[in-house]
C-alpha cells in the first residue's frame, strides 16, 4: 500500500475549477441523479447535479419527492421533478421508471438565491445562497418538448413559490 508521502501525482492533469452557478436561467444538464432517503428520515428525495452547458458552473437540486410531514413540500417536490422531466424531453415523465434516465437531459434552470434559514439541527442562521428555483424549456431545444396544446412555448415556463 501507498502512502501519502509516496504519492507522486506529476503524471497527473490537475481537474478544471468548478463555480456555483449563481442567480441567473441556464440551459443545463443532469450529470447526476441519485435516490435518496432524506437525513431526517421524513421521506425520500432526488438529488440533481446539473452543469451549465455554457460551461460557467454547476449546482445540486434535492427535490423532495415523498415528505411524511409536509404535503406541501412533497406537492412542491414533484411539481419540480415533472417539471425538469417534462422540459428536458423525457420519453415518460408521468412514470420515469429507471432514475439512470434523467441523466443528459438538457432542461432550463433558473437560479435564484434562497431565504435566510434557521438550521433546524443547530438553530444557526443559514446565509442565502444559490438555488434553483425553476425549471423550463430550455433556450436551444423548445423544438423537442411534447406538447400539451398550448399556442406559445412561454406557457411551459414553471417557476416554482417560496417556501
Amino acid at each position: 500500500m501507498i502512502s501519502f508521502n509516496e504519492l507522486d501525482l506529476s503524471a497527473v492533469a490537475e481537474s478544471r475549477g468548478v463555480s456555483l452557478l449563481q442567480p441567473g436561467t441556464y440551459d443545463v444538464k443532469v450529470l447526476n441523479a441519485e435516490w435518496q432517503e432524506m437525513s431526517n428520515g421524513n421521506g425520500h428525495q432526488v438529488m440533481v447535479e446539473l452543469e451549465d452547458t455554457g460551461g460557467t458552473g454547476t449546482i445540486r437540486h434535492w427535490i423532495n419527492v415523498s415528505h411524511k410531514t409536509s404535503k406541501q413540500a412533497q406537492e412542491i417536490g414533484q411539481r419540480q421533478l415533472k417539471s425538469l422531466l417534462q422540459f428536458g424531453g423525457h420519453p415518460n415523465p408521468d412514470k420515469p421508471g429507471d432514475i439512470g434516465t434523467m441523466r443528459g437531459l438538457i432542461v432550463g434552470a433558473v437560479v435564484g438565491m434562497s431565504k435566510e434559514r434557521r438550521n433546524p439541527n443547530t438553530g444557526k442562521i443559514m446565509e442565502s445562497r444559490p438555488e434553483v428555483r425553476g425549471y423550463r424549456l430550455p433556450k436551444n431545444d423548445a423544438a423537442d418538448v411534447p406538447s400539451n396544446g398550448a399556442a406559445d412555448t412561454a406557457d411551459f415556463d414553471d417557476a416554482l413559490p417560496d417556501f
